[in-house]
C-alpha cells in the first residue's frame, strides 16, 4: 500500500471499508516502514558490493589495473 502513496489514514480506511480487523496502529505502521527501509538498505549494499566484485574480476582478468575503474550511474555520467 505504501508503495500506492497510501499512508496510514488510507490503510485504515481499506481496512474499514473491506471489514478487515482493527485499525492499524501508527507505531506497527512505522515499525513496518523502518523494516522495509533496513530490507531495501541491506539489499542495496550487497548489490553494490556483487557488482563491484564482479567488476574487479572481470578487470584483473583483462590485465588491467583494478584501482582505475569505471562506473555508470542511473545519469549517464561515467567516473573513475
Amino acid at each position: 500500500m505504501r508503495l500506492l502513496g497510501i499512508g496510514l489514514q488510507e490503510i485504515n480506511l481499506f481496512c474499514g471499508l473491506m471489514d478487515i480487523g482493527k485499525r492499524l496502529n501508527h507505531w506497527i505502521y512505522y515499525n513496518c516502514l523502518k523494516n522495509l527501509y533496513t530490507a531495501a538498505q541491506a539489499v542495496y549494499i550487497l548489490s553494490t558490493k556483487t557488482s563491484l566484485d564482479e567488476k574487479k574480476e572481470f578487470t584483473e582478468a583483462a590485465n588491467e589495473n583494478p584501482q582505475c575503474l569505471s562506473v555508470s550511474s542511473d545519469t549517464g555520467t561515467e567516473k573513475e
